[in-house]
C-alpha cells in the first residue's frame, strides 16, 4: 500500500523565506557552539599560563607577573561562572514567541495582511525576551536580572 501525499507545490519564493529562517537558526546554534567552545579554550590558556610560570625560575620578575594574571583571570573566571546565569525558562519561552510570531508572519505574508498586527507584537516579545534571557547576567533567586545602580557599582 502506498501512501499519496497530497501537499500543495511550494514555489522558490516560499523556499527562499523558509531557508533564510533555517539559516538563521544554523548561524544562532553555531554561535551558542562557539560560545561554549569559549570556556573551555578560557581555562586551557590558564593551564598552559601555569605550566610556562612552572618552567620559569623561582625569582623570575616574569614568573610573578604571569602568576598574578592567571590568579587574577582565575579568579574572575570563577566569580563569572558562580554568579552570572542565563535564564532557561525565558530563553524557550523567547524561541516559543519568535516561532509564533514567524508564522504569523508567513501568514500574513501568504494571505490577508491583518495578520501583522498578530505578528508584529509577537515577534517584538520574543526578541525582546530572547536577547534578554540568553545574555549571562547576576540574577535573582526567580531568574530576574539584577540591575546595579551606578553609584554602587562594584570596583
Amino acid at each position: 500500500m502506498t501512501v499519496k501525499w497530497d501537499l500543495p507545490e511550494m514555489d522558490w519564493d516560499t523556499w527562499s523565506k523558509i531557508l533564510v529562517g533555517v539559516f538563521g537558526a544554523i548561524a544562532a546554534g553555531l554561535k551558542l557552539w562557539e560560545m561554549h567552545r569559549a570556556r573551555s579554550a578560557r581555562l586551557n590558556e590558564l593551564k598552559t599560563m601555569l605550566e610556562i610560570a612552572g618552567s620559569l625560575p623561582a625569582d623570575s620578575a616574569a614568573k610573578m607577573l604571569v602568576t598574578r594574571h592567571v590568579e587574577a583571570s582565575l579568579t574572575s573566571f570563577v566569580s563569572e561562572e558562580q554568579t552570572k546565569r542565563r535564564d532557561p525558562t525565558g530563553i524557550v519561552l523567547g524561541v516559543a514567541f519568535i516561532g509564533g510570531g514567524s508564522w504569523l508572519a508567513y501568514t500574513a505574508l501568504t494571505s490577508s495582511g491583518w495578520w501583522w498586527f498578530l505578528a508584529a507584537p509577537v515577534l517584538a516579545i520574543g526578541l525582546a525576551g530572547f536577547t534578554q534571557d540568553v545574555t549571562r547576567r547576576e540574577r535573582d533567586a526567580r531568574g530576574r536580572p539584577v540591575r546595579i545602580r551606578p553609584d554602587r557599582k562594584k570596583k
